[in-house]
């Protein structure tokens, strides 16, 4: 009888895979917020944040698992938030875009989100493995 394909995968593919996939949402994030933004994107109060809010809880999620020696913990949230702040001071001199210190306060609100809600992915039998080998160590 064959295993789930899930059983398959070993704690360093799965580390291997979101550190892939954490290099690939950084350099997404970092292109979209440094482009320039069309006309025809309309400004939806709030949406802004809202994105920042859910792109910092992502990328926080992504960190968390490409990096399974410790806990979401300060250093993790650190320089995330420390990433969000070289954001703004990029876009800062940028005629098409904008520094705001809200979109600092919906990055850090992200990383919070995912703190309080990350655990509920660990039940997923594909991320369980991180939680299982973390416990185990």
């Amino acid at each position: 009888m064959a295993a789930p394909p899930f059983r398959l995968i070993t704690l360093e593919r799965l580390t291997f895979g979101f550190r892939l996939l954490l290099v690939l949402a950084l350099l997404i994030t970092t292109v979209i917020l440094v482009i320039p933004v069309p006309a025809v994107v309309p400004d939806v109060i709030g949406l802004d944040k809202l994105e920042h809010m859910l792109v910092f809880s992502v990328l926080a999620g992504l960190v968390d698992y490409a990096f399974p020696k410790s806990h979401f913990n300060l250093v993790k949230a650190l320089l995330l938030l420390a990433y969000g702040v070289l954001m703004e001071l990029v876009q800062w001199p940028l005629p098409y875009r904008s520094f705001s210190l809200l979109d600092m306060v919906a990055d850090g609100s992200g990383l919070v989100l995912y703190r309080f809600l990350g655990s509920y992915f660990a039940g997923m039998p594909i991320l369980r493995l991180r939680w299982q080998s973390h416990v185990e160590k």
